[in-house]
């Protein structure tokens, strides 16, 4: 791609935009197509294959220079990996926003999103790589979640059991793929046996037998008592 060139985010605690606001970003966006991190710096690509982080290096080239001189009451926007305006904004705004790959439904099918890319008009920026948050693997587990999450929704109802049993044992049991999920209640546990209601004269002895030991306890707290007297 014409204008390739290695690229090197800022070290250290030295500014190079007008405040750390528009330095992060600057220097996320810069680490992402650093040779040590990006699947084909020259071509932009960040990793997968098509996951760039800008649309050609001009817009590269006006991005850096527009966070360079940034000013912290304003807010650059990016569409799908070109810079398309500075807006005035405020100091509690954010710095950047960016918005990759959208198209209008009816036209958001592949083969018009690669015709629109052949001409330059838009780019694929991944999960993370037009995002600037690239990060390795562990970048994109929330994303893979999400995916597995919405698919799950869609193709399974959100049935629990896709995860709890598998993907297999789910597919069979729902009703979209053949066999309707088992529904069946868990018996509840075993009530315990009611005792037979007591006799007077069982009462009559049970209460005796609570008195004698309750004067039990008395008197051996008392011979404790005694015996810690003793003792001091």
């Amino acid at each position: 791609m014409d204008g390739a060139r290695p690229v090197r985010a800022a070290r250290g605690n030295t500014l190079t935009a007008k405040r750390w606001s528009t330095e992060a970003p600057l220097r996320m966006l810069m680490n992402n197509l650093d040779p040590e991190v990006a699947e084909r710096p020259d071509d932009l690509v960040v990793y997968g294959g098509t996951g760039r982080a800008a649309r050609d290096w001009r817009s590269f080239d006006a991005m850096v220079r527009t966070l360079t001189d940034l000013n912290p009451d304003e807010t650059m926007l990016v569409q799908s990996g070109r810079p398309v305006g500075v807006f005035r904004t405020h100091e509690w705004a954010p710095r950047v926003l960016i918005a990759n790959s959208n198209l209008v439904p009816d036209w958001a099918n592949w083969p018009e999103f690669r015709r629109l890319e052949h001409l330059g008009l838009t780019m694929y920026g991944q999960m993370t790589a037009g995002s600037w948050i690239y990060i390795g693997t562990q970048g994109i587990v929330q994303g893979t979640y999400e995916t597995f999450a919405a698919i799950a929704e869609k193709r399974y109802g959100g049935h629990r059991r896709l995860r709890r049993d598998g993907r297999r044992a789910a597919a069979r049991r729902h009703p979209q793929r053949g066999r309707v999920p088992d529904r069946r209640r868990r018996s509840a546990p075993a009530a315990a046996p009611r005792r037979a209601p007591l006799s007077r004269r069982s009462r009559r002895r049970s209460r005796r037998r609570d008195r004698q030991v309750a004067q039990g306890e008395r008197g051996a707290s008392r011979l404790v008592g005694r015996r810690r007297r003793q003792c001091r």
